[in-house]
């Protein structure tokens, strides 16, 4: 064994032996290793990927199978108990759980993963996932955005009395009880009947199937926990 891997491989033990020191050093500790074991998994696939891609059939495809996942939940879940013992501050904390992914990303946008059948599936229908992407991004900001204009007032509105709070969370609750089928079903005919009676409203996008029903749905689900939390 060459020096230099002795001398490696030293440092790791020096740094491993740290888990077991009290307080933030072995905090510190163990974030720096969970993170290397997190890249190491994401690498090792893309690598894996890469060789099977070069001896195997131009057809193969190679998947991320149960124990990636459970070993890269695994070690994220070390790491944010890690930062969780680091800091106590909002801000730090944040700041330590974004840098994790910072090598994946690098390594996604390297090209060291593209031997992997997600990668290929998406270069060979890049069109597809790039809507399906956009659609989720407008139900999530467009159901996101009402619900905080509509909910953050209603819920300060009952904290002021509590007389309102009986009438409005019954409603609210009501509304999560609707099976959401049943919600899209109801939200047909009046939306149809408005775009109907406002032809204008058409062009905009609204209409009785669709996005419409989903983002009103959305928003209405929401409410109740938004005002309650107010």
């Amino acid at each position: 064994m060459a020096a230099n891997d002795l001398d490696a491989g030293g440092r790791w033990l020096r740094l491993a032996d740290g888990l077991f020191i009290p307080g933030k050093k072995g905090s510190i500790c163990a974030l720096i290793l969970a993170q290397f074991v997190f890249v190491l998994l994401v690498w090792g696939a893309g690598k894996a990927a890469t060789q099977l891609a070069q001896n195997g059939s131009a057809l193969a495809r190679t998947s991320l199978g149960s124990g990636f996942w459970l070993a890269a939940a695994l070690a994220l879940l070390a790491c944010s108990d890690a930062i969780r013992r680091i800091s106590t501050h909002p801000l730090w904390r944040w700041l330590l759980h974004m840098q994790i992914a910072i090598i994946p990303l690098w390594l996604l946008y390297s090209g060291t993963l593209n031997d992997l059948s997600l990668m290929k599936e998406y270069a060979n229908r890049q069109d597809v996932f790039d809507d399906a992407l956009a659609q989720h991004l407008t139900l999530l900001f467009g159901a996101v955005l009402p619900a905080l204009v509509i909910g953050v007032p209603l819920g300060i509105w009952c904290y002021f009395s509590t007389a309102r709070q009986g009438a409005i969370f019954s409603l609210l609750n009501v509304i999560q009880t609707v099976p959401s089928v049943a919600l899209f079903g109801l939200l047909i005919a009046p939306l149809a009947a408005l775009v109907t009676a406002f032809p204008w409203l058409g062009t905009l996008g609204i209409a009785g199937t669709g996005m419409t029903p989903a983002l009103i749905a959305l928003v209405l689900y929401a409410l109740l926990p938004l005002v309650r939390g107010v």
